[in-house]
């Protein structure tokens, strides 16, 4: 196996300067308000910024209803990121989120 030096080598690409996006699906129960669901998310996407300045340059943006599945409903969120924050950024999302649902007196159901 030939060895190649670090002279050899023509391109090299930044991974923690790429803006990447972080997707985050959310399930909300047919039980519970579609329109409270989406005024929760919001809410605390609107606060991401703010709260983790190193993370979120910018407000997630909330894409709306992404699957009407058998026994829930599925919104899904989008963050611009660094390549690097990708799976920092989905796990705060998530926790702010969920957060902010309990705050509305809603429940995440269990997906099946």
């Amino acid at each position: 196996m030939a060895r190649e030096s670090n002279s050899e080598i023509s391109s090299l690409i930044n991974l923690s300067e790429v803006t990447s996006a972080a997707v985050v699906t959310i399930p909300v129960s047919y039980e519970d308000s579609l329109e409270k669901a989406e005024a929760a998310v919001k809410e605390a996407l609107t606060e991401l910024p703010g709260e983790y300045p190193e993370i979120f340059k910018d407000v997630p943006v909330y894409r709306g209803v992404e699957t009407l599945a058998e026994t829930h409903i599925e919104l899904q969120v989008l963050a611009k990121v660094s390549e690097e924050n990708i799976y920092t950024a989905r796990r705060i999302m998530q926790r702010e989120i969920k957060i902010s649902f309990e705050k509305a007196g809603m429940a995440v159901p269990c997906q099946p």
